[in-house]
């Protein structure tokens, strides 16, 4: 928070989407909507297109883009979110909770977004999620120590910085971190439920966020699971669309793909335990993390085999002692590439792929990875069944 008067436009939003330092002042409560609906006809908005048109041309070809009220409402509970962490506000305000619950109320029940471009637009507005972080300067002293967020130190704490042994340490912290953790509980609980909220309207930015920080397998949120009333997955609706993901598999390959291997396996595994799950959806799902492994194993380069879905130590340290999820992942990789309908990829590779190929199979064989396989080799087996079905209806029509 500022000690100037808050402008909503040009101290949060122009700088969300420009770039630089974002401010919050009051939660937006009762004006939330009423903000989201005046967003696009603004002058600040107007004059931060051609950023946001910008960063939509890093996923899709250039062209007509509708930035609809949608934008606005997931742009305002952003903010919302924002506001509702800074610690003044949770000392403020002691219904603060009540704000995060209205902005959650206002965008649960949108309706995602079916074309490539809709999805792309929900991610301009959601992504900065990821990439925000909060200023904490710690300001330490012979007797005590205090920590400011978005705000300058208290005089007082600075007098006689030598007698006192005064000390300032300035940190950053990934926002959303503080958005998650900070706060009593039921102020955290409702900024939560707002956090995995906006990643539900955002397919896009979920995926994303799967190679990122964001400790996707603790958010109890599961992209494989049916959508509202639908008999359908909303989330993994854009890996229709092979622009967006070629688009989303070479950002995880630029990052960090051995967590985007991660929470694909995770999701699975989990769907698997719940009566919920959208089975197209789950086939999807093995595809894209057989896909992510074909693509290491096509690397010509050993440090980029190193580097990608597996860890520097998948052929030095023994099976018996890694993590059950980790266990988990390469006894579903494993069991994937022993399936035809899976496996396809891998049929044709070069002669130092396909013996990268049969070391990696070997090392799967594992008795430690091996016994995994039994936890969820039914309702897999019964995922390939049912796509199976649906591919014979579908060639019949």
């Amino acid at each position: 928070m500022s000690d100037k008067a808050f402008v909503w436009l040009e101290d949060f939003y122009r700088p969300l989407i420009a770039g630089g330092d974002c401010w919050v002042g009051d939660p937006l409560g009762p004006n939330l909507v009423r903000q989201a609906l005046r967003l696009t006809h603004e002058a600040v908005f107007e004059e931060t297109k051609h950023d946001l048109f910008a960063a939509y041309a890093k996923w899709l070809p250039p062209g007509p883009v509708d930035f609809s009220s949608t934008f606005g409402l997931l742009t305002v509970a952003l903010y919302e979110l924002c506001a509702t962490a800074h610690p003044q506000t949770d000392a403020f305000y002691a219904q603060a909770h009540d704000f995060a619950a209205h902005a959650q109320a206002q965008i649960q029940d949108l309706e995602v977004p079916k074309s490539a471009e809709g999805l792309v637009v929900n991610h301009l507005a959601v992504a900065p999620l990821l990439s925000l972080s909060r200023k904490a300067i710690e300001v330490h002293w012979w007797s005590g120590q205090k920590t400011f967020f978005g705000e300058s130190p208290k005089r007082h704490l600075l007098w006689l910085p030598k007698l006192r042994r005064v000390r300032l340490e300035e940190k950053r912290q990934p926002f959303w971190l503080a958005a998650w953790r900070s706060g009593d509980e039921l102020n955290r609980n409702s900024r939560q439920k707002l956090l995995k909220t906006l990643l539900r309207q955002s397919p896009l930015t979920w995926m994303v966020a799967a190679s990122s920080e964001l400790p996707l397998t603790r958010f109890d949120i599961n992209p494989l699971l049916k959508s509202g009333h639908e008999d359908r997955s909303s989330a993994f609706l854009l890996w229709e669309d092979p622009t967006l993901a070629r688009g989303i598999v070479d950002y995880w390959l630029a990052s960090a793909p051995e967590k985007a291997a991660d929470a694909l396996a995770f999701w699975f595994l989990n769907s698997c335990e719940r009566r919920k799950a959208h089975p197209p959806s789950q086939l999807r799902c093995l595809e894209v993390l057989l896909y992510l492994m074909w693509s290491t194993v096509v690397s010509e380069s050993p440090a980029e085999e190193r580097k990608t879905v597996w860890l520097p130590d998948f052929w030095e340290s023994p099976p018996a002692s890694w993590h059950a999820n980790r266990l988990g992942k390469w006894a579903l990789v494993a069991w994937a590439l022993e399936q035809p309908l899976l496996a396809e990829p891998f049929q044709n590779l070069t002669p130092q792929a396909d013996q990268l190929l049969v070391r990696l199979r070997r090392r799967l064989q594992h008795d430690a990875i091996q016994a995994r396989i039994a936890y969820f080799e039914t309702p897999a087996q019964n995922v390939l069944e049912s796509s199976g079905r649906l591919h014979a209806v579908r060639g019949a029509s």
